[in-house]
């Protein structure tokens, strides 16, 4: 466990069915941490805004919808990565979408990955679990 970032996740997704799924898939693998879900980009900009949300705790990783109403996921990310307190924390992508452009994108910007939604639950476990393995326990 990294103990100076205590496994916080910080969550963008403004789908609910998307959000109930990557957090029942967190509880069934057993994330020993505490998730944050931000529900919106504009709750999402208000939170990597203000620096006093990451004084005293920083997260392990920002997981990122792409396809956010308003702002996108990778404007987000424009904006975590411009952050001198936010841009060494981990970012992925987690979309849907499966276009190679938008997946480059976000590797010029700064995240650490892209990764596809998958289609059932098995499979988000096990998307998850290797997220967790490759940029928190790393």
């Amino acid at each position: 466990m990294n103990k100076k970032n205590c496994n916080i996740i910080i969550y963008i997704e403004d789908t609910m069915a998307h959000a109930r799924l990557v957090l029942r898939s967190l509880k069934s693998i057993e994330f020993p941490g505490k998730i944050i879900h931000i529900k919106n980009s504009q709750e999402a900009l208000a939170y990597i805004n203000n620096k006093n949300n990451f004084t005293t705790k920083k997260p392990s990783l920002f997981l990122i919808d792409l396809k956010l109403a308003q702002i996108n996921g990778l404007e987000i990310l424009a904006k975590i990565k411009n952050k001198n307190y936010l841009k060494h924390i981990p970012a992925i992508i987690f979309s849907t979408s499966m276009l190679l452009p938008e997946q480059k994108k976000a590797l010029k910007l700064g995240a650490a990955a892209f990764h596809v939604k998958p289609e059932g639950f098995s499979e988000y476990c096990s998307i998850l679990k290797h997220i967790i393995k490759a940029h928190i326990n790393g």
